[in-house]
């Protein structure tokens, strides 16, 4: 499978809506439950987007409803909270702005490794390289 043939919207995951919510006391967004399954069984993760990813309609009685967001999207953000492995804790604190004597930062972390784990048993190499090749221009 080459890069130019490989299909990042087929892959095997499904996105559903999951709520309006408030998250870390900020702004209003939806939540989405990512699910990525294989033969070895599925794992799923949260993705959030903005009120402001909604659809704007014509109507101004109608309600503004959810986008669902692009699985490219969503393996951007996977695969750059994955980005943490490359990392010991203290230097990933540094580069990404947290205290290295924060336990919200240490959760964090703990949160991006489990991310790429999960990502590692879910795509094949191949398919990781192939899906690092197209999100890195997005």
């Amino acid at each position: 499978m080459t890069n130019e043939t490989f299909n990042i919207e087929a892959l095997p995951v499904k996105i559903d809506y999951v709520c309006e919510t408030v998250r870390d006391n900020a702004l209003a967004c939806d939540q989405w439950r990512v699910t990525i399954g294989n033969n070895l069984g599925y794992w799923s993760t949260y993705y959030f987007t903005g009120l402001g990813h909604r659809t704007k309609p014509k109507q101004q009685w109608v309600e503004p409803r959810p986008v669902k967001p692009k699985i490219a999207d969503v393996m951007y953000s996977l695969f750059m909270d994955a980005e943490a492995s490359d990392y010991n804790f203290s230097d990933w604190c540094e580069t990404f702005g947290y205290s290295d004597d924060s336990i919200h930062a240490l959760n964090v972390y703990r949160q991006c490794l489990e991310t790429a784990t999960n990502l590692r048993k879910y795509f094949t190499p191949k398919q990781r390289n192939s899906i690092k090749t197209i999100i890195q221009y997005m």
